[in-house]
């Protein structure tokens, strides 16, 4: 389609969040002459098979609205949660929801409930996790998730992500690998070496470097540039609320959808966490355990070692020279401001586990710390742009082998 959905569909409203269908919603179901015994979707209490079988079956308190035209049985390990939507918003983001249902090989069973004029499908899905699949329900009922006035919290990623390309829906994988890829940053900051500082604290301290030892027209000069690296970096909103309990399924699961960017991105972060967790693995809030296999910890191993080797040399090339290049030095001087680029001796940058982003980081503070001028200060705000640009983009990536 050439147009996006949510320009044009009228969205349904969502019935009441209690767990039984209320007066209203059973009112509802009559008016639109579809009837279904409930029986047949949610099992009696003493239903033996049904406690055996699962420790939960209930409705969603998110996705269910009364005049939906399918209900969709979604099993997982934590138990049986059912969904009622509208197949026409599905269809219009899902290829796995056209055509014949009942041939479609991703739908573990599909029946068709009938009454008068109306009709209703009955689809049962099997899933790894179910937050996952109402994330992806969601995603496709709810605008907030295509906004970038709102960030979005982990599960609703995976779920775009693993389940967007199960039911074939493209546009929700493209928007959570855009998200992801944007606070890619903002994750190798806090997860370096200031762990324990959170991604808002750490943007706020980078926007503080380089101001304190000015005079008073390099503060101005300085305003502006933290006011356009503010702008860049979206320091208000989080396209992502981050959580490194993540990193590993997502490593997994980039792998499995091959995602180059996106692993490259998770295994940069498993290459500064502690090496336990990262053989241990990790188990999220739900009880679900992941670990690396054995392909990705031998790429982790061999670009780790490349990575440092990169930190090396890009700190040793800054302490060689003033502010580490001849070549920028050179163009300073045309501009009659080469005198103020004498890197300060005593403040050599460190190794010492400097990863690269820490180290071009680094390198910025330090510049930074001297009495520059606007137009210098301009300059390494850009040429630290460009090196962490070229890390995200080419190098990280070829240090992994993708």
């Amino acid at each position: 389609m050439d147009s996006h959905p949510h320009a044009f569909r009228k969205r349904p409203r969502p019935a009441s969040f209690e767990d039984l269908p209320s007066a209203t919603s059973r009112a509802r179901q009559s008016a639109n002459a579809v009837t279904l015994d409930e029986g047949n979707i949610f099992p009696h209490k003493g239903s033996h098979s049904a406690s055996e079988s699962a420790p939960h079956y209930g409705r969603s308190r998110h996705v269910w609205y009364d005049d939906g035209n399918a209900l969709i049985r979604c099993t997982s390990p934590a138990g049986v949660t059912v969904f009622r939507v509208h197949l026409t918003l599905l269809l219009r983001y899902s290829l796995a929801f056209r055509g014949d249902l009942v041939l479609n090989p991703i739908f573990d069973k599909v029946e068709m409930n009938s009454h008068g004029s109306g009709s209703t499908y009955i689809l049962d899905v099997t899933v790894e996790r179910i937050q996952e699949f109402e994330h992806f329900l969601r995603a496709v009922y709810e605008h907030r998730y295509f906004s970038r006035s709102s960030s979005l919290d982990m599960d609703a990623v995976l779920g775009m992500l693993r389940l967007g390309r199960k039911f074939k829906a493209p546009a929700l994988v493209e928007e959570a690998t855009e998200r992801l890829l944007d606070v890619r940053l903002y994750a190798m900051r806090s997860q370096g070496s200031r762990r324990g500082v959170s991604v808002d604290d750490a943007a706020h301290e980078d926007e503080e470097i380089g101001g304190r030892d000015s005079d008073e027209d390099d503060v101005k000069g300085w305003e502006v540039v933290k006011r356009d690296e503010r702008h860049r970096m979206g320091a208000h909103t989080l396209p992502v609320r981050w959580d490194p309990a993540y990193t590993l399924p997502l490593a997994n699961l980039a792998h499995q959808l091959d995602l180059p960017d996106v692993l490259a991105f998770m295994l940069y972060l498993c290459s500064i966490a502690d090496a336990s967790n990262i053989t241990q693995g990790s188990t999220l809030s739900d009880g679900t355990h992941t670990r690396l296999p054995d392909d990705l910890i031998a790429k982790l191993v061999d670009g780790k070692a490349r990575l440092a080797a990169w930190s090396s040399d890009y700190v040793w090339a800054m302490n060689s020279e003033p502010m580490g290049s001849p070549v920028c030095v050179r163009g300073l001087a045309l501009d009659g401001c080469w005198g103020d680029y004498e890197f300060m001796p005593e403040s050599k940058m460190k190794l010492d586990k400097m990863h690269p982003v820490e180290a071009v980081d680094e390198w910025k503070r330090q510049s930074l710390k001297q009495n520059l001028c606007g137009h210098c200060v301009r300059w390494v705000e850009e040429e630290h742009a460009k090196t962490v640009e070229a890390l995200l983009v080419t190098v990280i990536p070829e240090c992994f082998g993708l």
